[in-house]
């Protein structure tokens, strides 16, 4: 464990509620303690050396307001108190370096309210910028319905070595480990990439089941705008089949395209990993191919590589936000599970009721990625205009006529209209080009 010049770092293990421990917080707290944050009275003194110098209340507060606990002060000889921490059993002080070798009694101590302190409109103030310089340096923390997706910190090496002891596939054998030990050290590395290397943990317990981590990349190697993204994610044996994947990929794909930029998120999985597979097609992920004997991760009996066969899968932003727009296709239920959109064969509709909006009758079965689902209908004369587009795009389609050859001979073809249908998986993009070419025409 890195060591701290704090008092009370030792034993400084309680949590907030997404997993930081005191110790993280003076590592924030460390790069955005400045003369302003400072004590008007100190600052003269206050240097990059002698970080925590006049920041004693606003620090203690600011701890208290994502730990709980009190805030206690230490009596000094010029009539002042210097406020540290105190959460249930833990008692520590972040700011006890200013004092250099001199030890404080911290027996000898007394409640502080922040009606007293926040009297002065400057601490005030010195208070509100340390809160916001720290919210801005927090790193993302995502949080579900179950689950909080957060950097990792050094207290979940056990949680790690229990998923990461026997990997259970073949693309995550190269990060087995043999013990605690290591455990510790594949911890540390993870702390080091807390912008996208994220942990799952239990809203009810702060357990880490697994994790998500990935890295940007540039769809061209001479452009620099890193826009695509390939994900991983793993799962402790024991929590999968609750729903827990699709729940924190779903925020993590999410957390790619609205706070990072990114344009296209794509996934490898084995063919022989069903699971994955599934999971991929549950976000509204397109199968773009199979790559034959693609890259080999173990060997064989013989000794020699054995390569595996790689589905690809892919989603753009565009298909993410009209996977939105129409509902998602997939919610987290009472028991864990994830209940799948239900399907009309004979309407060709997904939905999320029991029984069809359009005919009524009870659904057999829940909709699946080849499913044909009704697209839109429209007027003859606008029929060949989103075909071609259908086509430029490479949608199939299916074009049904709604009053047939017959009866538009007689009425007249102005006033026959086409149903366009297209498969379930390419449902969120056709349903895009059909907003972009009506959604003015129709205002």
């Amino acid at each position: 464990m890195k060591e701290y010049g704090f008092y009370g770092w030792e034993t400084a293990d309680v949590r907030e509620r997404h997993g930081l421990t005191p110790r993280d917080m003076y590592d924030l707290l460390s790069d955005i303690w400045t003369a302003e944050t400072c004590a008007p009275r100190m600052r003269s003194g206050w240097s990059e050396q002698n970080k925590t110098l006049g920041q004693c209340s606003i620090t203690a507060f600011l701890v208290q307001d994502l730990f709980g606990g009190e805030v206690k002060g230490v009596p000094l000889g010029d009539g002042n108190y210097h406020c540290f921490n105190v959460v249930g059993d833990c008692v520590f002080d972040l700011t006890s370096q200013q004092f250099g070798d001199v030890r404080l009694d911290y027996s000898d101590s007394c409640e502080q309210t922040r009606e007293a302190h926040f009297a002065k409109e400057e601490k005030r103030q010195r208070y509100e910028l340390l809160k916001e310089r720290l919210a801005a340096a927090l790193p993302a923390i995502i949080e579900t319905e179950r689950l909080i997706l957060r950097p990792f910190v050094a207290a979940d090496a056990a949680d790690i070595f229990e998923y990461l002891r026997s990997p259970q596939v073949n693309c995550f054998n190269s990060m087995k480990l043999g013990s605690v030990e290591e455990a510790v050290d594949a911890a540390r590395k993870r702390m080091e990439e807390k912008e996208y290397y994220l942990a799952i943990a239990l809203r009810s317990s702060g357990k880490v089941i697994g994790e998500l981590f990935g890295e940007p990349e540039s769809s061209d190697p001479e452009d620099e705008i890193k826009d695509t993204f390939s994900p991983c994610w793993m799962l402790n044996a024991e929590y999968q089949g609750k729903g827990y994947a699709f729940e924190a990929a779903e925020a993590y794909f999410d957390y790619l395209f609205s706070d990072k930029g990114i344009r296209r998120i794509y996934a490898y999985t084995e063919d022989t990993n069903l699971q994955s597979q599934k999971l991929c097609e549950k976000l509204g992920m397109r199968r773009e191919g199979l790559f034959k004997e693609f890259v080999s991760f173990v060997n064989g009996p013989e000794g020699t590589p054995r390569y595996e066969n790689t589905y690809q899968y892919a989603i753009l932003k565009k298909e993410w936000e009209c996977r939105e727009r129409r509902g998602r296709t997939t919610t987290v239920n009472d028991q864990g599970g994830n209940d799948m959109l239900q399907y009309c064969e004979i309407c060709c509709l997904a939905f999320e009721e029991e029984r069809c909006p359009k005919c009524g009758r009870k659904s057999k079965r829940t909709v699946e990625p080849d499913d044909l689902c009704f697209l839109t209908e429209k007027e003859m004369i606008w029929s060949g205009m989103l075909a071609d587009v259908l086509r430029q795009k490479g949608i199939p389609f299916v074009e049904k006529n709604v009053l047939g050859a017959g009866l538009a001979l007689r009425t007249g073809l102005l006033l026959e209209r086409v149903r366009f249908y297209v498969l379930y998986k390419m449902l969120p993009e056709a349903e895009e080009i059909v907003e972009e070419l009506f959604s003015a025409s129709e205002d």
